[in-house]
């Protein structure tokens, strides 16, 4: 019995372990950039051995991905369930653009991460590359207006969501709702803008030429 209950302690302070060796590395890599982060350091905040670190994960790319691959499947999941509503009236916009702008913020850290420090992408699998997620929400607000300029204005307003990731977090609070509102928001009143009519088209009825 009492070899019973030392077994699961053990799994207790494993899973632990576990846990916080992915929270510090999050950090670590947000920080100091996936290059620079170090399986060593981060065994030195934990007060642990490099050994035990790699216990747990045997290699650093595999801690990166145990990192992203929650952060894109939750992604995944919430372009899939948006795609399949194309053609997207705007009531469906504000509510995937309020969903990707959640869990942006609920996710800071690994958002953070992938959009500040290009170098990451090297290292992740191809299944993880955040480029194919944000050439799928282009394709998603995009719509019918499948020209340069109307992507052009798609990357514009995700860009107004996911910029502010690189700024101080007491800067941008991202877990003020009015903070997420004004996001949801300023990606709207982007892909709500008027496309310039190109050099040698003719103007379409109802919208200005530049």
């Amino acid at each position: 019995m009492a070899s019973g209950a030392s077994g699961a302690s053990d799994g207790t302070k494993g899973a632990r372990t576990r846990a916080a060796i992915i929270t510090t590395a999050l950090r670590a890599f947000r920080r100091d950039g996936y290059d620079g982060a170090t399986l060593a350091g981060l065994a030195d905040e934990l007060g642990i051995t490099r050994s035990a670190v790699l216990h747990h994960f045997n290699s650093k790319a595999a801690l990166l991905r145990e990192v992203v691959e929650p952060f894109v499947t939750q992604l995944d999941d919430l372009l899939d369930r948006i795609e399949v509503l194309q053609p997207i009236p705007n009531r469906v916009r504000r509510r995937l653009l309020t969903e990707v702008v959640d869990l942006v913020a609920d996710n800071r850290d690994v958002a953070a991460m992938l959009t500040v420090d290009r170098a990451v992408n090297a290292h992740l699998a191809p299944d993880l590359q955040v480029a194919d997620r944000a050439s799928r929400f282009v394709a998603i607000t995009v719509g019918t207006e499948g020209s340069g300029l109307a992507a052009t204005r798609s990357l514009a307003a995700l860009g107004s969501v996911v910029r502010p990731l690189a700024a101080a977090d007491d800067l941008v609070d991202f877990d003020d709702p009015a903070t997420r509102r004004l996001l949801v928001d300023s990606a709207l009143a982007v892909l709500k803008l008027p496309l310039p009519v190109s050099p040698g088209s003719a103007p379409s009825r109802g919208r200005g030429g530049s």
